[in-house]
């Protein structure tokens, strides 16, 4: 059911809540329903948001680092110490793929020619 659904229902419960007697009880109940799903469908589109901004920020992110994970590991560490605050319970995606990354070159035969995080330098500096 979409929100504009949803709000036409409120409205009219609300409106029946006037009535006299169970009809309105039943109907106020049935607007503390309605309410219960608007609530859930506006986090659910909040929550859809917030995935395609974090998804845009990391292609971006990818594109400017050239698709290297040390670049994008070192950003993101470098982005967590001038405000741990933003980071507070974030899992490391860097860390992440910058792990996953190595152990894959490593275990595929091949040397990477990959930096380290701490052999990469500090954009800041």
């Amino acid at each position: 059911m979409t929100t504009t659904e949803l709000f036409a229902r409120l409205r009219t419960q609300l409106a029946d809540a006037q009535l006299p007697g169970l009809a309105g009880v039943r109907a106020l109940d049935g607007a503390a329903q309605t309410v219960a799903a608007l609530e859930d469908a506006i986090k659910l589109t909040e929550q859809r948001g917030a995935t395609r901004e974090a998804a845009r920020y990391g292609e971006m992110l990818r594109h400017m680092s050239g698709g290297d994970p040390a670049k994008v590991y070192a950003a993101e560490r470098a982005a967590r110490a001038e405000k741990p605050e933003l980071w507070a319970g974030v899992l490391e995606i860097g860390k992440l793929w910058y792990n996953t990354y190595t152990s894959t070159k490593e275990s595929s035969g091949g040397a990477s020619n990959t930096p380290l995080p701490d052999q990469v330098l500090d954009w800041r500096t």
